[in-house]
């Protein structure tokens, strides 16, 4: 123990197994000591996004996070410093993704993937998951207000303090992070119904989707 411990920062001590994927140059498994920068670990360690473009986000847990925007990168790799930042380091995940990606739509693949595995138990995760992804469905195609973002921020706050199990407490997490962290791009397609990637075919025409193939 006290071997491992000489590892890492003052409070978080060892390191901790993390599994890049995505827009990434070096996928895989990666341990690193805890405390090192998410920079260093995304552009050192593993090179960088794989396609030349620049980040849109990372995703430390998958559908289970806070999206890391790029001013956020240089955040240690510790749970206290994720958790100050607004953000939650999970499973280690850390799904990098380039600006090609639409937020709202991949917000929208998450719920759908949260609301297919719910078990139905609670009614909060039951019925505020569907209505997220609903929420999420009409800002893509461009129907959206800006009442929905307080919306989704209301459903995760409500998720987060009713829900029985981790899926349902974290559900909303992503969609209310993209919200802290994207806004300029939820008013783009709320406001001026315009989807800056492309990606949502009811703002950009007919070739619109073509970036969330293979997501």
């Amino acid at each position: 123990a006290a071997w491992f411990a000489q590892t890492g920062g003052p409070k978080s001590k060892g390191s901790k197994i993390l599994a890049p994927s995505g827009h990434v140059k070096r996928s895989g498994w990666v341990e690193v000591p805890l405390g090192m920068s998410t920079r260093t670990f995304l552009y050192d360690l593993c090179g960088g996004v794989s396609t030349g473009r620049p980040l849109k986000c990372l995703q430390p847990a998958g559908v289970s996070s806070v999206p890391i925007p790029e001013p956020l990168l240089d955040t240690p790799i510790t749970n206290e410093n994720y958790e100050k930042a607004g953000l939650t380091l999970g499973s280690g995940g850390m799904v990098v993704l380039d600006d090609s990606t639409c937020i709202v739509d991949l917000m929208r693949y998450y719920l759908e993937f949260d609301w297919v595995e719910s078990c139905s138990r609670c009614t909060t995760c039951r019925v505020s998951n569907e209505r997220l992804y609903d929420i999420l469905t009409r800002i893509a195609d461009g129907r959206g207000t800006l009442t929905d973002l307080e919306a989704i921020e209301l459903l995760d706050k409500t998720n987060w303090e009713t829900a029985l199990c981790g899926l349902g407490q974290v559900a909303g997490l992503p969609a209310a992070g993209a919200v802290r962290h994207f806004r300029a791009e939820l008013e783009a397609h709320i406001l001026e119904k315009r989807c800056p990637a492309g990606v949502c075919r009811a703002l950009a025409g007919p070739r619109a989707g073509l970036a969330a193939v293979g997501r």
